[in-house]
């Protein structure tokens, strides 16, 4: 898988669920599940579901489509597609700047491997922790 097709395929991942006002829509349907969105924001409450969306995002790069979830599980999950959409800009501005990233995607890497990297591995190793500094 190039960067390239790494990109494309986050990129529409997170544009389906920013589609429509997808991301307000969610919002509002966890509310009505009867949970604060600032609750879902929390470090807390992201720890609490790490390990079952972590296996939801290992599914999706495994078989290609999502499970079903609730409102709130896909918040997180588009956080997930939000911290790899990120880390991917990285690589390709590098590529820009420098000509060559010294950091890589294995052209030999199938997509399983690659997506399992950039929404269960990256996010657990160093995204989550960018991603609750924003939340503070």
């Amino acid at each position: 898988m190039t960067l390239s097709d790494a990109v494309e395929l986050i990129e529409r991942e997170k544009s389906a669920i920013e589609r429509d006002g997808g991301t307000k829509h969610l919002i509002a349907a966890t509310r009505a599940d009867g949970i604060e969105p600032k609750q879902v924001f929390s470090t807390a409450f992201e720890q609490e579901h790490r390990v079952s969306i972590s296996e939801v995002c290992q599914k999706f790069a495994n078989e290609g489509r999502w499970q079903v979830l609730r409102p709130s599980q896909q918040i997180l999950v588009y956080e997930r597609l939000k911290a790899a959409r990120e880390l991917l800009w990285t690589l390709e501005n590098a590529d820009v700047i420098f000509g060559r990233s010294h950091l890589q995607i294995d052209p030999e890497a199938d997509r399983s491997e690659v997506l399992a990297f950039l929404l269960v591995h990256y996010w657990g190793m160093l995204a989550v922790e960018r991603w609750s500094l924003k939340y503070l």
